[in-house]
C-alpha cells in the first residue's frame, strides 16, 4: 500500500515515523524547495498534515485532483464538515506538541467517515488502536471540543496559580 503525506510539519513527520515501518511512505511538503513531486505514482492514501486555512478546502481538492489517492485522511484540526467537503475521511492527531509520535502511539486513533473502516488497518498494522465513526463530522467536533477543553484547563490553572500567589500558597501543592 502506497501513502503520501503532505505536509512535513510537526504533525506529518509524527506520522511518518508512526507509519514508515508498516507500508510504502512517501512525503511533500510545499514549503520545502526542490522536492520529488511523485506524479507517476498511485497512492492508495494521502494523508493531509498542514494548518487549516481559508484555501485549505481548495488546497486538499488539487492534492486529490493532483495525486488521485483511493482515500483521503485529513489529520488536521478543521471545522465540522471541511472532511465531507473534502469527500475525505477525518482523523485527527491527539498528543502534545512537541511528542506527537508518543501520542499517536499511546491514544486510540478515531477515525471518521463512511469508509473509515476502509484505512483502519493501516493504523492497525502501525500497532495503534483504532476507533471508528460514522461521520467525519463527529471526530471534527470531537477534536474541537477536546481542544476548547484543554483551553479551560490551561485558564484554570493560570487562575489557580494568581490565587496562590495572591495568598502566598505553594501552587504546586494546592
Amino acid at each position: 500500500m502506497k501513502q503520501l503525506i503532505i505536509g512535513m510539519g510537526e504533525v506529518g513527520t509524527a506520522l511518518y515515523h508512526v507509519l514508515d515501518d508498516s507500508s510504502n511512505i512517501y512525503s511533500f511538503d510545499s514549503k520545502i524547495p526542490n522536492q520529488p513531486q511523485w506524479l507517476s505514482i498511485k497512492f492508495d492514501i494521502m494523508h493531509i498534515c498542514f494548518s487549516y486555512s481559508d484555501n485549505f478546502i481548495s488546497q486538499v481538492k488539487e492534492y486529490q485532483e493532483k495525486y488521485t489517492p483511493k482515500q483521503t485522511i485529513i489529520h488536521s484540526t478543521v471545522p465540522v464538515g471541511t472532511s465531507r467537503m473534502c469527500r475525505a475521511i477525518h482523523s485527527p492527531i491527539r498528543g502534545m506538541h512537541p511528542r506527537l509520535e508518543e501520542g499517536i502511539r499511546t491514544f486510540p486513533k478515531f477515525i471518521g467517515g463512511e469508509q473509515a473502516s476502509e484505512v483502519a488497518d493501516i493504523f492497525r498494522r502501525a500497532n495503534i488502536r483504532v476507533v471508528l465513526f460514522d461521520k467525519p463530522e463527529t471526530t471534527e467536533a470531537m477534536k474541537l471540543f477536546d481542544t476548547e477543553y484543554y483551553r479551560l484547563c490551561i485558564e484554570f490553572a493560570q487562575r489557580v496559580k494568581r490565587y496562590c500567589n495572591e495568598h502566598d500558597l505553594n501552587f504546586h501543592e494546592v
